[in-house]
């Protein structure tokens, strides 16, 4: 079996034999029901194969589709002008490169349909190109656009100058948003000439204000009917690739039912809608499948570190935003104007819907899979302890005594990696800086001890639980409070009822109290029960 790794042809994957997985009859319906379209999804997830494949479609290319559910679905295989436009494979952090870019496309375009460039705006030549290709050809246009919010990302949150517009000298941001809406405007000049207009991204960064006033593309990226259009659910990776998977887990000594579980807990888990269908990121999932190795070849540090000074900027901490409950609004949606954490850790994969609340319509996001979290975690980590690496060593540490069940051992340990809190994040500000600084060291550290369930803030009955590691013969329950008594703490876990469930289930529970002084950063009050 080949894999795409390289390529987002959709004519070089199915002439070279490489494996697909059937999208076709969503496509199909897609370009049934509407005219024009817009999708977000994270980086790698195949949306560049899917506009490939649409382009592919609208050109006629049959033989391509051989075998396909549309092959059995289609009876006409007309002919259509496409033009074809890839921001993704672009720089744009130069001051001319977005006005270069287009001048070089829209050029070409003319000079295949005969028309004489000019000096008019780039929309209004784009709208030639469009008119005259519908009046040679007898058939609207179709247009494909992927990576159009690319111009924006690839400046945004930089200071760059750009070129000098009316005796006025904008950021780049600001420029290329305002020739990108000027460009867009063939959506609104041009729909008797557009059959089909599909245009995609990895955030929703340029979407409200590129097309606003406009008529704007239907938003499919939260429709539930086609959530799996882009990426491999659970269903086909175990049946396209069940093969594949076999061999893997031989490869890894595993067990087939355990090389799927791995697999799931790797990679497993966005979710894209109130559906919570599965889905998994395509170039991690073949890459590993070609490796015949369990790696997340997909985590980028260069974008956690914008994401990082995202969060520094709004001084927010990453518990923050996990495993709580948001409405749309706050993720579905990035205002560069905001510059807001939430909805870029989601857009760009680092976060996903783990559950939906229907009565409110409010989702639960978190963590999309282990591979995922672990990384990003480990680079936090870097950044919160010194020195480098050191937590990685007293995770495991830790881990042995936890699944010893002793308690006393690990508040010894748990002492000793609160000193290594960098200095810069210790006794910072207020005291409710103080404590909010406290908790987030608390929340790494226990999320580093990855080899359980770990929960932290997780809703309770009768409130809300600091944090939870479950165990396979041990469950802990830890409390945690600055300046005030470990036996109170203590006394509020067994009032609430916290560790009952958990007794049931024939498990040891141990509740645990544990006290920061705000003054010194260390453990002052240590108690469990």
């Amino acid at each position: 079996m080949k894999y795409p790794t390289g390529t987002h042809c959709f004519e070089k994957i199915r002439e070279g034999e490489y494996v697909y997985v059937d999208k076709t009859a969503l496509m199909y319906d897609l370009v049934k029901k509407g005219k024009s379209y817009f999708l977000c999804r994270p980086r790698q997830f195949g949306k560049s194969v899917l506009v490939s494949t649409l382009k592919y479609y609208f050109l006629g290319r049959k033989e391509l589709f051989d075998q396909l559910a549309v092959s059995s679905l289609e009876t006409e295989w007309n002919v259509y002008p496409v033009f074809h436009i890839d921001f993704d494979e672009m720089d744009f952090s130069e001051p001319n490169a977005l006005d270069e870019a287009m001048d070089e496309y829209i050029g070409s375009a003319e000079k295949a349909y005969g028309i004489r460039s000019s000096d008019a705006p780039l929309g209004a030549r784009f709208h030639e190109v469009l008119k005259t290709a519908h009046e040679q050809t007898g058939r609207r246009a179709v247009v494909l656009i992927d990576g159009y919010d690319r111009p924006l990302a690839d400046v945004i949150g930089r200071d760059i100058a750009a070129p000098v517009v009316d005796g006025d000298i904008q950021s780049l941001t600001d420029y290329n948003r305002e020739r990108l809406k000027a460009f867009y405007n063939f959506l609104k000049l041009d729909d008797e000439h557009l059959q089909f207009v599909f245009i995609t991204g990895e955030t929703t960064l340029a979407y409200d204000c590129v097309f606003r006033g406009f008529k704007q593309p239907t938003d499919i990226s939260y429709n539930p009917q086609y959530e799996a259009i882009c990426g491999i659910t659970k269903g086909e990776l175990f049946t396209v690739f069940k093969r594949r998977v076999r061999e893997l887990g031989r490869k890894n000594e595993m067990k087939e039912q355990v090389a799927k579980d791995k697999f799931c807990q790797m990679f497993a888990s966005y979710h894209f809608s109130k559906n919570l269908t599965e889905v998994f990121n395509t170039y991690a999932v073949l890459k590993s499948l070609a490796k015949k190795k369990f790696k997340d070849y997909w985590f980028s540090k260069d974008t956690v570190s914008y994401l990082m000074g995202l969060l520094s900027d709004n001084d927010m901490f990453f518990n923050e935003l996990t495993n709580k409950g948001h409405e749309p609004s706050e993720f579905a949606s990035y205002r560069p104007c905001e510059q807001k954490p939430l909805p870029m850790f989601y857009q760009k994969g680092y976060l996903t819907i783990k559950g939906y609340g229907p009565f409110f319509s409010i989702y639960r996001l978190d963590f999309p899979n282990e591979a995922l979290k672990t990384a990003l975690l480990s680079i936090l980590a870097d950044d919160y302890f010194v020195p480098k690496g050191y937590y990685s060593a007293w995770a495991e540490d830790a881990n042995r005594t936890l699944r010893s069940g002793d308690v006393f051992k690990f508040s010894i340990q748990l002492t000793s990696i609160l000193w290594h809190v960098s200095d810069r994040f210790q006794r910072k500000g207020d005291d409710k800086k103080h404590e909010r600084h406290f908790l987030y060291a608390m929340y790494l550290i226990m999320q580093l001890l990855s080899q359980y369930n770990t929960y932290v803030e997780k809703l309770a009955g009768q409130g809300r639980m600091d944090c939870v590691l479950e165990c396979a013969d041990y469950v802990y329950i830890f409390g945690f409070k600055m300046d005030d008594t470990a036996s109170g703490v203590l006394k509020h876990l067994e009032d609430k009822g916290y560790g009952l469930p958990y007794a049931e289930k024939g498990r040891k529970v141990y509740r645990v109290g544990i006290i920061i002084s705000s003054e010194t950063g260390a453990i002052i009050g240590y108690e469990w029960a």
